[in-house]
């Protein structure tokens, strides 16, 4: 297998472990996935993800097929999540990430 293609196959990994709601753990239980290759390559997926992307660039964003309706949930970090439902407010939105943006390049709040 090569490196794209297990790149493929573990982002397919962690698309299915957020789609399912199930914890981490008990997901790479239930499939016999080691927990710790999981969050090595979570580590090297993001870490690919930050180098390709500009500062301020956006990413396109596709509903699960069986999650037409559901919410949007930004994981930011390891820690935060933001969660937008539908009919969402576009300018509460941007100035929730334009706050993050600054929280994030260690800019004081005003």
């Amino acid at each position: 297998m090569t490196q794209v293609d297990r790149r493929v196959h573990w982002s397919g990994i962690m698309q299915a472990q957020a789609a399912s709601g199930q914890t981490i753990k008990a997901f790479c239980s239930e499939r016999k996935i080691s927990i710790y290759q999981f969050y090595a390559w979570r580590r090297r997926l993001k870490a690919g993800i930050r180098h390709q992307q500009k500062p301020g660039a956006f990413i396109e964003l596709f509903p699960a097929k069986d999650e037409v309706n559901a919410p949007i949930r930004i994981h930011v970090g390891d820690q935060l999540w933001v969660e937008v439902p539908q009919g969402f407010h576009p300018p509460t939105l941007l100035s929730i990430i334009e706050t993050l943006t600054r929280i994030a390049q260690g800019a004081c709040l005003p």
